[in-house]
């Protein structure tokens, strides 16, 4: 129910986790879709099977803050209030309806912050935990994407130093597919110099400084890493000082 700081998250355990039930179909369809690929001759094809467990089964759940989990839920609730009952959620319905979250989300909103006894007691009631297997191997593959968000600043000045740039003119993408059929889906980025493709600026290059000049910043940032984290992911969100 949460997304990591991760592009690509991989993780070789035991995944237990507090779903509701039609959530966990929700998330078998999409898992399904994301890692559909051709196995080895002689192995199984990936497959996510889902069996429901008791909550002892989690590990450090009698532990766990459970009430921490509650603001995100509200929130993904308010966005049901306004929804029609018979409105579906999920692809082809998968996660049921609007009306089959509406108890689930009332007796949530009755929990008193910080009461983790009393959020423990309200998922307890309400969702059920499922184990996630790739067929019989409690290992597997899961993926995650969340979107990037920043403090920043249409011009630079102040804590607002690390640039994030527009696409250069010059970066030039070639696909190989059209030069040799075995190299279909292959592809190279860089530049041309001297009438040569040559790799393009390096990281390194580009923060210090090649790309100065050239009016590429679209904006400044107060921390370069998460400009870092925006290029990885591919999107973003900025929160300008206004």
């Amino acid at each position: 129910m949460a997304t990591g700081p991760s592009p690509d998250i991989s993780r070789d355990r035991r995944l237990t986790a507090p779903w509701p039930s039609a959530l966990a179909l929700f998330a078998a369809g999409l898992l399904l879709l994301a890692c559909e690929k051709k196995p080895p001759p002689g192995e199984l094809p990936d497959r996510l099977v889902l069996t429901p467990v008791s909550y002892t089964a989690l590990p450090g759940w009698p532990a766990d803050s459970q009430s921490e989990a509650l603001p995100a839920l509200a929130r993904s609730c308010a966005r049901l209030e306004s929804q029609p009952d018979d409105r579906p959620l999920g692809p082809g319905g998968l996660a049921g309806t609007v009306a089959d979250w509406r108890p689930a989300c009332a007796a949530l909103a009755q929990v008193p912050p910080g009461d983790d006894g009393a959020a423990r007691a309200a998922f307890e009631a309400w969702f059920v935990p499922f184990q996630a297997r790739n067929n019989d191997s409690e290992t597997g593959l899961f993926t995650g994407y969340y979107e990037a968000e920043f403090e920043g600043a249409l011009f630079p000045g102040g804590e607002y130093g690390a640039p994030l740039y527009a696409r250069p003119d010059d970066l030039v993408t070639v696909e190989l597919g059209l030069f040799r059929a075995d190299l279909k889906g292959e592809r190279l980025v860089g530049r041309v110099k001297d009438g040569r493709l040559v790799p393009y600026l390096s990281r390194a290059d580009i923060d210090g400084g090649a790309l100065d000049g050239r009016g590429l910043e679209l904006l400044w940032s107060n921390d370069p890493v998460d400009v870092f984290f925006l290029q990885v992911q591919g999107s973003g969100r900025v929160r300008l000082p206004d």
